[in-house]
């Protein structure tokens, strides 16, 4: 089975997760990157990044190298912010003809109550034609327990696999 793990990780946590993924499952990981970077530090990454994400606002991103044509299964990776996916997540999964793709989804967030963020990606591959397989909801690595964390995100990533068939 070909596998590609497509995410955007502004702090590295969904970085890290990707590779979890790769780890458990195998496959390439390639991260999305935004033509116009948005900041790592300080407040104006909340100001420019969180309100860009809670207005629904997305941006460009540099094309993948990687075409999703050629593979089986896509997972698909945010942070939340605002309660919402990130922008440049927000661009692939809406620029992307998901037609006959399987994609697992997740997102990873601080803490707090789940928010809609993997319901909003379900509806943007399914309208665009794909099925989503998958999808779980992660918190912080570097919240209280990481190895939970990453064993967790591992036995999702095997079962999404088992569950494309």
């Amino acid at each position: 089975m070909r596998i590609l793990t497509v995410f955007y990780s502004l702090e590295g946590n969904c970085r890290a997760l990707a590779e979890v993924v790769r780890e458990a499952v195998g496959g390439e990981v390639e991260a999305l990157r935004p033509e116009r970077e948005i900041p790592h530090q300080g407040f104006r990454r909340f100001l420019i990044g969180g309100k860009m994400a809670l207005f629904g606002q997305s941006c460009p991103n540099h094309p993948l190298t990687a075409n999703i044509a050629n593979y089986d299964l896509i997972f698909v990776g945010t942070p939340v912010w605002a309660w919402h996916m990130s922008p440049p997540v927000l661009r692939f999964l809406t620029e992307t003809d998901w037609t006959g793709r399987k994609v697992a989804l997740y997102d990873m967030h601080g803490g707090g109550p789940a928010s809609g963020t993997l319901k909003a990606m379900r509806k943007l591959v399914e309208t665009r034609g794909g099925q989503v397989v998958s999808a779980a909801d992660f918190r912080d690595l570097r919240e209280k327990d990481p190895a939970a964390t990453r064993q967790r995100a591992a036995d999702w990533a095997r079962e999404a696999v088992s569950l494309t068939g």
